[in-house]
């Protein structure tokens, strides 16, 4: 290495089959921390802002990760196993690793590669998906209210930026500090009102046509250990049923919505006009659903098109938090493109 500047020294460490003397071990130390302790410090002055806090865990990421390797390069300089360098990856004691191994002189021996070559591998491997995050964020699905498309338990990924009408949109609750995932039915100019059940948009009647019934177990699911909503009385653990249909929005987009057959006062609305800048967001579980029927402050009402963070694009897999009566990973959801 013939010149230490910070490009290099970032250059470098991802490279753990190389070499760190002291001199260039130190600079790591010194160029590689300052981007990290300056992320860390925009990440706790406002966790809450995803603006803020993927671009400060990629910048860490970046820089952390060629520290790690320099302390793997300065245990191949200094002949020492690469064993050693699992204490990277504990609280604490990778402090004090990272001082002792600037003591230890070079050796001149000759040092396996294979583990480190692993450790470089894996590494890799892990600054690629956290530069994923920029355009990808994942998130987990708590409620029933977009059954059958998506179910409690479901971890999503989500791609970031605009989401178009009929598709499915996480976003910011307008009144909640909350993220909510819902599918966006009207945009601004448009009229929404529901008709006995059904979606009416700009005064015509959203097609739907009976499909065969949606069957699921009576148990509590997901996060927050829901019950599911059923036609009539059904025994824990019983045989759950509800009305499915496939709805051909006017947007071309075809996705399955359930009712439980029963009167709803959200089943039938007055005439929502969708102000400019806004959206109507409704959930496919037409019955067991808090969305834009429900006008604020009760409710979300219109959500606005700039609290839009993403398009639901993938379940990546799904599991049902340890209900006794059920499967434990429903695997026939997994890798499941959303609807």
């Amino acid at each position: 290495m013939t010149g230490v500047t910070p490009w290099a020294l970032w250059r470098t460490g991802w490279d753990w089959t190389g070499l760190s003397d002291r001199r260039v071990y130190g600079a790591s130390l010194a160029f590689l921390a300052l981007p990290f302790v300056a992320a860390s410090t925009i990440l706790a002055v406002d966790p809450s802002n995803t603006r803020h806090t993927d671009p400060a865990l990629l910048v860490m990421a970046l820089t952390l990760l060629p520290m790690v390797g320099h302390r793997m390069r300065r245990l191949n300089h200094a002949g020492r196993s690469g064993w050693w360098g699992l204490l990277n990856v504990v609280p604490v004691a990778s402090l004090i690793f990272a001082v002792a191994i600037a003591f230890p002189k070079g050796r001149a021996v000759d040092v396996p590669m294979g583990l480190r070559s692993i450790g470089k591998a894996c590494v890799v491997v892990f600054a690629l998906l956290l530069v994923a995050r920029l355009f990808v964020m994942p998130m987990i699905v708590v409620s029933g209210s977009m059954k059958p498309g998506l179910q409690a338990g479901d971890y999503v990924l989500v791609l970031r930026g605009s989401a178009q009408v009929g598709q499915v949109a996480l976003f910011a609750h307008p009144t909640r500090p909350e993220d909510y995932i819902k599918r966006i039915v009207a945009q601004g100019g448009d009229t929404v009102k529901m008709n006995q059940g059904q979606l009416v948009l700009n005064g015509a009647a959203v097609p739907q046509s009976q499909m065969d019934a949606f069957v699921e177990t009576f148990v509590r699911s997901g996060p927050l250990g829901l019950l599911p909503l059923c036609q009539g009385l059904v025994a824990p653990g019983g045989v759950c049923t509800q009305d499915q249909f496939a709805e051909r929005h006017p947007s071309g987009a075809v996705y399955r919505t359930l009712s439980d057959g029963r009167k709803n006062p959200l089943d039938a609305t007055g005439t929502f006009a969708v102000p400019p800048g806004h959206l109507f967001m409704l959930g496919d579980n037409r019955d067991n659903s808090s969305d834009s029927r429900i006008p604020r402050p009760h409710g979300m009402g219109f959500v606005p098109e700039d609290a839009v963070k993403g398009r639901a694009w993938l379940v990546v897999y799904s599991r049902t938090y340890g209900d006794a009566q059920t499967p434990f990973f429903r695997t026939h959801r997994w890798f499941k493109r959303v609807e």
